[in-house]
């Protein structure tokens, strides 16, 4: 996706310790940037990411996921314990 003009913006849903590397690189190509929380593993990535974004002008927002939200985590090991049964929709 990086170097192609008809993406103005991407949700990146990588590994927490690839927020940093990935969002910078598209912010640079002219690209909008949604992370997931959390925004990085460290004050200096943020911090990172926020100065490239002044630099770029482009838009790097964080949204909100709930996978540590206790009602999310209990919901995650009942369905893992087979309690509900399969999930065929959610």
């Amino acid at each position: 996706m990086l170097g192609d003009p008809n993406i103005d913006f991407v949700i990146i849903t990588v590994p927490d310790n690839s927020h940093m590397e990935i969002a910078c690189a598209f912010m640079r190509d002219g690209k909008d940037v949604l992370l997931e929380k959390p925004m990085a593993l460290s004050l200096p990535e943020c911090e990172e990411m926020l100065r490239v974004e002044k630099e770029t002008g482009k838009r790097l927002m964080v949204g909100q996921v709930c996978r540590v939200a206790p009602g999310f985590a209990l919901d995650t090991k009942i369905i893992n314990e087979g309690m509900i049964g399969d999930i065929f929709f959610i």
